[in-house]
């Protein structure tokens, strides 16, 4: 676990305390997280106590003081134990901090994997603000990403080794989650193209449909089949066919916004969801990704000139997922019967 201190105040220049170790030890340049640090603070709270007729001894603030600590680690551990959801680890995480030293909001950014469909980008709960603890979260042997503490007032003394605490345990949970989600994430994506496969495709076209309805906003869905493409494989080979694939995911994820949702549907046919699209702007859509795969050569790794078919469809009011599926590739039947390399609307 790697951390540095940010201070981003205004009208004073920045400072950086930076250490790495391995969870759940502590830097060998300060002290261990079993062994009690006796801050400034930590003297001068139990200094008064001493002063006021010398009721706690500085032992007894500090045995304290390790039993919060224990407490706490002991509390998070539990709570971590209970969902593998890396969102609502870092919610567990927060609430635990937010209430015991004030920060004003934390955010994980995950260390992005190869082969995953979805790059996942930084979560944030609560607010950022002035004073900055970053932690590069590791096991020993994977990176699992940056965690970010804020904080509207400096950090320091006993509260950094609360925070410390809390981080590395932390790390192990949050390893788990995501290699859970990873897996999970890989078993719904096309291994060839890159592209979610026909289970993603399932949940995601429920998922969108069921916000049609609710929200009453549109939806449509484009049906792609590669034109001749078995004359393809017989011509030049598999593997060239395996790289006609992937260009044309290519293609669809060039053309695509960042709301659609493309997969493999089977063989050489893709399926993309429009999310928020009318049947206008599907037809749009599909004759801008029709002349982009047309134009595809060489230098996108194809071995001939390439054309593609595509139905499209915009969701009807009532219409189950399977019958907007079917409405859609009777648009791409007719476009294929009408000389293929062209679309169709439904």
């Amino acid at each position: 676990m790697k951390s540095a201190d940010q201070d981003k105040a205004s009208g004073s220049s920045p400072s950086k305390a930076e250490s790495s170790a391995v969870a759940p030890q502590r830097p060998a340049t300060t002290a261990k997280m079993s062994s009690p640090t006796r801050s400034p603070s930590t003297i001068a709270v139990a200094g008064a106590a001493r002063a006021r007729g010398g009721e706690i001894s500085l032992d007894t603030q500090l045995q304290k003081q390790r039993e919060v600590i224990d407490r706490l680690r002991l509390h998070l551990c539990s709570s971590f134990q209970t969902t593998l959801e890396p969102l609502e680890l870092l919610q567990m995480f927060f609430e635990q901090l937010s209430t015991l030293l004030g920060i004003s909001g934390v955010s994980f950014t995950p260390v992005v994997h190869a082969g995953v469909r979805e790059k996942p980008g930084p979560s944030m709960i609560g607010k950022p603000a002035v004073h900055q603890f970053s932690y590069q979260l590791c096991t020993g042997e994977t990176d699992i990403g940056e965690l970010c503490c804020y904080s509207r007032k400096r950090v320091s003394g006993l509260n950094i080794e609360v925070l410390e605490v809390a981080t590395s345990t932390l790390i192990y949970p949050m390893h788990n989650a995501l290699l859970f989600q990873r897996t999970l994430a890989l078993a719904e994506t096309d291994s060839l193209t890159g592209l979610g496969n026909r289970q993603a495709m399932h949940k995601s076209l429920a998922k969108l449909v069921a916000a049609a309805r609710r929200y009453e906003r549109p939806l449509s869905l484009l049906m792609l089949d590669i034109d001749h493409f078995k004359k393809v494989n017989d011509t030049f080979g598999h593997s060239s066919g395996d790289a006609a694939l992937f260009a044309v995911a290519e293609a669809i994820r060039e053309v695509c916004r960042d709301t659609d949702s493309a997969f493999r549907f089977g063989g050489e046919e893709f399926l993309i969801l429009l999310d928020n699209t009318d049947g206008i702007g599907a037809a749009v859509a599909a004759e801008r990704l029709r002349k982009r795969i047309a134009t595809l050569n060489e230098g996108d790794g194809v071995p001939t000139s390439l054309t593609a078919s595509i139905g499209s469809a915009a969701w009807q009011e009532e219409e189950s997922p399977s019958a907007l599926i079917v409405r859609a590739d009777q648009a791409l039947y007719r476009a294929k019967s009408a000389g293929r390399n062209r679309s169709v609307a439904a």
